[in-house]
């Protein structure tokens, strides 16, 4: 049977579309590592440097997961699994898995637009599961998914950027006004309110971090977390 002219374009629809999610996880893929040099960065001031592991990106059944400190290195690997990940997706939905005490913000914020780019070819979702964290740097990954999924205990961490290898007090202190411009505009696209609340408490103006549990949040009004999930499972990894 020979279709017609008017059944064609939607015979190749799903060809131009399976082409675009291609291209657009090869250029996920292609991104570059990031440069060495100078680096605004977010420490939890949980552990000291070289203390945490550094971060394991690995495919899940439903996404990729991304677990411990973002470091520049982090960056390329991220890249590769998000475009894998989105590549195989089954059903148009991608999760990303979150458990991270924070680290290099240049990275973060780099893999955050990666995370915008494959919201463009598939529907993607953050989580942070049950006894999981989202702290510091990591915020800005939580928050550049539409939905954003958390355990009613997954803790969330945020304080303002600091600063790491430059002897000069001056400078250092324009660059991490810099960095925490950046850092507020990503958590502003997903919750303007908290973040007014969160500068109103001066929150970023010292280095005391404020932590916060998903269910405070939510209880809050703050909408940082779009759902709250029960925590009879732990997913990803």
């Amino acid at each position: 049977m020979t279709a017609s002219p008017h059944e064609r374009p939607s015979a190749v629809l799903p060809l131009v579309a399976r082409a675009w999610r291609l291209l657009g996880c090869l250029a996920l893929a292609a991104v570059p590592v990031l440069a060495a040099g100078l680096v605004a960065t977010l420490d939890s001031g949980a552990t000291a440097p070289g203390e945490e592991l550094p971060a394991r990106v690995a495919l899940t059944r439903n996404g990729l997961v991304l677990e411990g400190r973002i470091t520049p290195a982090t960056l390329p690997r991220f890249a590769a699994v998000l475009a894998a990940a989105v590549l195989l997706d089954p059903d148009g939905r991608t999760v990303l898995e979150l458990d991270s005490h924070g680290g290099n913000l240049d990275a973060a914020l780099l893999m955050r637009r990666l995370v915008l780019l494959a919201g463009r070819l598939t529907g993607i979702e953050t989580r942070v599961g049950a006894g999981r964290s989202c702290q510091s740097a990591c915020v800005v990954l939580f928050a550049a998914a539409p939905e954003r999924a958390a355990a009613a205990s997954a803790l969330f961490m945020f304080h303002a950027p600091t600063f790491a290898g430059e002897a000069d007090p001056g400078f250092a202190s324009r660059i991490a006004v810099t960095a925490e411009g950046s850092y507020l505009r990503a958590l502003a696209a997903a919750d303007p309110h908290l973040v007014r609340a969160l500068e109103a408490g001066g929150v970023f103006d010292s280095a005391e971090p404020r932590f916060a549990t998903a269910r405070e949040l939510v209880a809050g009004g703050w909408r940082l977390v779009t759902r709250l999930e029960g925590e009879s499972r732990r997913e990803g990894g």
